[in-house]
């Protein structure tokens, strides 16, 4: 049996189906060792489930407790159910599971997945980071702007973030909005901090803009309050898959503008390939990995943050880029993603029905 370990939300986990389907295809049982930290009740089927709400954003020395809960819950499920082999999902999993991951029964025997930057730039956290990924089966990334900040020399594979399920409704063709407003999406977790906010100062009372916040979070209740009143700004609250694909058809520009940040900085989120897919170009920050990849591959518009004349260059973009242009780089994107993705499914195959290395 294979154990696949998250130290999070399984519902914020949607690369999870990567590994289930391939496990699945080869009638392989596993189960899913995880934490509900939202307190809610869920429905996940093969989990032993930690439940202890826990807030995500705070110090990590105010984490710490918490951490040592879950690694406690973690080592217990593992000892006791016997995994054969253990799929590991982000950095902090790792981290605190380090001693059972280079212990003689799992090292080289474990599928570390990389898909957030965390702590990798305190030398302690860093130097037990590069131990996990010397002694996994492999490492895969979910962005090469990581090749920045992981160790050097180790043969990483790369697993994007693209939802292939959301293929069966990818556009061919992109019809531009010639009429105001422009309508711009925000789709994620609304968590805390002053982003959000700025959005909604950005555009407020700028009748040639709508902005849509879409999703729910820690942040949600704040935000509906601070757009009390503004007609352009709309908040929608948590979501289903379904309705997030109505929200993409309805978006003329999908909002990726990230502030700069150690954690922004190399990612490259979900949003992305929902651009891609759905045909809709991106905003992005052209200090951030993302930014630059989105200028360089002209699959939207990068531009600084601080930039004073921000809304009136977004605003110039939108009416003076090509759609045909665009869907053929997006198309080009596409066909390079999915060779990267056999590639990736090919490995973890080849993993799960290889012996211990």
């Amino acid at each position: 049996m294979i154990g696949i370990i998250f130290i999070g939300d399984i519902t914020l986990c949607p690369f999870l189906c990567k590994y289930t389907d391939e496990l699945k295809k080869r009638d392989i049982k596993y189960e899913i060792v995880h934490w509900n930290k939202s307190g809610e009740v869920l429905d996940v089927s093969n989990a032993i489930t930690l439940n202890k709400p826990s807030i995500n954003h705070r110090s990590p020395f105010l984490k710490i407790k918490d951490f040592f809960i879950f690694r406690k819950f973690a080592k217990k499920a593992i000892k006791e159910r016997n995994y054969n082999k253990l799929i590991i999902f982000t950095t902090m999993t790792a981290i605190v599971l380090y001693d059972v991951l280079l212990s003689k029964k799992y090292k080289k025997n474990y599928i570390f997945d990389y898909r957030d930057v965390s702590y990798e730039y305190i030398p302690p956290f860093s130097y037990l980071l590069k131990g996990v990924i010397k002694n996994s089966s492999f490492t895969s990334i979910s962005s090469k702007g990581f090749l920045n900040v992981l160790p050097k020399n180790y043969p990483y594979i790369m697993a994007h973030n693209i939802n292939l399920g959301d293929l069966a409704y990818k556009k061919d063709e992109l019809i531009k909005n010639n009429k105001l407003p422009i309508r711009v999406s925000y789709i994620g977790h609304l968590r805390i901090g002053r982003y959000l906010f700025d959005l909604i100062d950005l555009f407020k009372n700028d009748k040639r803009f709508t902005l849509k916040i879409i999703g729910g979070g820690d942040n949600y209740k704040a935000l509906l309050e601070y757009a009390k009143g503004l007609d352009n700004i709309r908040l929608t609250g948590r979501y289903k898959n379904k309705e997030r694909i109505n929200f993409l058809e309805e978006t003329d520009i999908l909002c990726y503008n990230y502030p700069t940040s150690f954690l922004n900085q190399n990612a490259l989120a979900n949003k992305f390939y929902d651009a891609l897919i759905f045909k809709k170009p991106l905003w992005g920050n052209l200090e951030t990995f993302s930014g630059k990849l989105i200028a360089k591959e002209g699959v939207g518009v990068s531009l600084l943050n601080d930039d004073k004349d921000l809304l009136n260059k977004i605003f110039d973009y939108y009416k003076k880029f090509n759609p045909l242009e665009f869907c053929d780089n997006a198309n080009t994107l596409i066909s390079e993603i999915l060779k990267e993705e056999e590639e990736y499914n090919a490995k973890i195959g080849e993993w799960l029905t290889s012996k211990k290395l």
